[in-house]
């Protein structure tokens, strides 16, 4: 549900204040100390409702240098200052770093703080007591930097962009098919590896060595089966390729398009897509299905998000205001409709 308050006006605080003495968890974005300009601190939301759980989003974080927590953000700030984006690209000084596509930060940072509410709300339950979380969109993007990080952090080794090379390790990238289309293959090691070299062709090749492996160390044996793998894809469209892989135990998927998405047979049996009424269009548009699902309880989508204010009346009589008070609210501006 959606309303639209302006803090500014006395009425519209108040209003706000009740929803926060009304609800569980309370999630805001916006610079650090934009509500405490309005008199609302997390001390003093506690006061409204000692058992809020606040969540307080930012680019940078609540604490620490001045200069950076009262700085704006967003996705692309937070994957650069986290050092995110500086693994991402490809390889070579002159080459420059990228921002994981679409909104890897926004949407990170997102499910971490939904975790965090879910988290303190569970201990809300056994201690009574609320709660205050600072979530740093770099922080988040730091969390899921992985083995580069570590590395880094522990040798002092700088990371290096892969990109997406198949020849310096053939057996981890994408490959273009006789299709146009393109498919995303995994054989470096083991027995994946071992069953990947006999479909190639090359099981008995004399310049593999036993016990090979798909990294840097063997440019030129990892040429070779670079090549095979390039030859393979060439003579198949997509699908067969990724169908004789998988047959074989391996890992590969065709690099899906949106036209590949709506007839795939698998996304049409699991229902991936549907349909929803949406506000803002005044009429149904495509999007994805609650991607968790539940067994007992099924996600549904009932509407797309609301236009601004589109709520107002409703959120507004639930608290316990009356016709009367809620046109006055509009009179006064305190609420406002797109």
């Amino acid at each position: 549900l959606n309303i639209n308050l302006d803090f500014s006006i006395p009425q519209g605080l108040e209003v706000f204040k009740r929803l926060l003495k009304e609800n569980d968890i309370f999630v805001e974005n916006g610079k650090v100390g934009n509500f405490t300009k309005f008199g609302l601190s997390d001390d003093e939301m506690h006061k409204i409702n000692p058992k809020l759980i606040i969540v307080h989003i930012s680019g940078f974080g609540q604490t620490g240098h001045s200069n950076y927590i009262s700085r704006g953000a967003i996705d692309a700030i937070g994957q650069a200052f986290s050092g995110y984006m500086n693994m991402n690209g490809m390889p070579g000084e002159d080459m420059p770093p990228l921002a994981a596509k679409y909104n890897t930060c926004d949407y990170t940072t997102g499910l971490m703080a939904t975790i965090a509410s879910l988290a303190a709300l569970y201990k809300r339950e056994q201690t009574g007591e609320g709660e205050v979380i600072d979530l740093a969109m770099y922080e988040a993007m730091l969390r899921i930097s992985g083995m580069p990080l570590a590395v880094g952090l522990n040798t002092g080794r700088e990371a290096v962009r892969p990109g997406n090379v198949p020849m310096e390790s053939p057996g981890l990238g994408t490959y273009k098919c006789k299709d146009g289309k393109w498919v995303y293959w995994v054989a470096a090691y083991g027995p994946i590896l071992r069953r990947t070299l006999k479909l190639l062709g090359l099981e008995n090749d004399p310049d593999i060595p036993s016990g090979y492996r798909l990294d840097r160390s063997n440019p030129i044996v990892n040429e070779k089966v670079a090549n095979a793998h390039i030859k393979f894809c060439q003579e198949r469209d997509a699908l067969q390729v990724e169908d004789e892989v998988n047959a074989i135990g391996g890992l590969c998927s065709a690099v899906m398009t949106y036209e590949d998405m709506l007839t795939h047979p698998h996304y049409e049996l699991r229902g991936t897509f549907m349909e929803w009424d949406d506000p803002w269009k005044a009429t149904k548009v495509k999007g994805v299905t609650p991607p968790i699902r539940f067994k007992n309880n099924p996600s549904r989508i009932w509407r797309g998000g609301p236009t601004i204010g589109m709520d107002n009346e409703d959120i507004l009589k639930e608290l316990g205001y009356t016709d009367g008070q809620i046109s006055k609210m509009y009179e006064v501006k305190a609420i406002k409709k797109a």
